[in-house]
């Protein structure tokens, strides 16, 4: 069976991937890349805790790749960072702020999810080697007690790569509109038609310098502005096709 959108949840304390049938989950047994067999269980949205759509080894995370974004370099290739498994959370997750900052931004981003292992891509081996779509809100880290605030500190703390609810499945390369809210308010819209580097050129780059591992996550950058988040707001990223995250 080929779904072309999955959660992948928790369910008591066992890990699923479960498809939409109307308002509940149809739980499936199998894997994104081996296929989805039915079993036959429903459960409700209210039952499960949603996970971070695939277990991937690290997001790497494209920067300023949307015009109107500052600094821009004039290097001919994209400049990205890493985030551990630790920094993943899933949809409707409480994000906590580490004691060194009391403010955070939001970066809704498009993401995109590894099918194999591969290294040192070709422009023409790209496609092949995605696996599908999912929403990713790349949070940094703001208003800090440091006095200096190294990358990996602003990037990677624990809960700051929200990711989900959905993988979708389906893997040709498109484009995709995104739109952020805070509380409510629509504070980010853009589109990945304008990316600087596309998704052939990003993961081109990346995989000439590390290994891209299977469920690993490529995050393509956010449009500008980008908003500030304070603790109590709620912030929802969504990207039409793939789904809603809301943390």
């Amino acid at each position: 069976m080929h779904e072309d959108r999955v959660a992948r949840i928790d369910w008591k304390g066992r890990v699923y991937y479960a498809k939409l049938e109307g308002q509940d989950l149809a739980l499936l047994s199998g894997s994104p890349i081996e296929g989805f067999v039915e079993s036959g269980v429903h459960v409700t949205m209210e039952e499960v805790r949603f996970l971070p759509p695939v277990p991937a080894t690290k997001l790497i995370g494209i920067g300023a790749n949307f015009p109107g974004e500052a600094p821009i370099s004039s290097d001919p290739y994209p400049s990205f960072f890493v985030k551990p498994p630790s920094a993943f959370t899933g949809h409707l997750a409480t994000v906590e702020l580490p004691h060194v900052f009391r403010s955070v931004v939001a970066e809704g981003e498009l993401g995109v999810v590894i099918r194999r292992r591969c290294h040192n891509l070709r422009p023409e081996e790209v496609q092949a080697v995605i696996l599908g779509w999912t929403v990713v809100n790349d949070l940094s880290g703001r208003d800090s007690t440091l006095s200096v605030v190294p990358p990996a500190v602003k990037k990677s703390a624990d809960g700051f790569a929200p990711m989900g609810p959905y993988l979708s499945l389906d893997p040709a390369i498109r484009s995709f509109r995104l739109t952020t809210w805070r509380n409510g308010e629509v504070v980010q819209r853009g589109s990945t038609a304008d990316l600087r580097f596309g998704v052939v050129e990003c993961l081109v780059h990346i995989s000439s310098i590390m290994t891209l591992e299977p469920y690993d996550v490529v995050a393509l950058g956010t449009p500008p502005p980008k908003p500030s988040l304070v603790p109590g707001d709620e912030v929802a990223v969504e990207i039409e096709g793939i789904g809603r995250l809301v943390n």
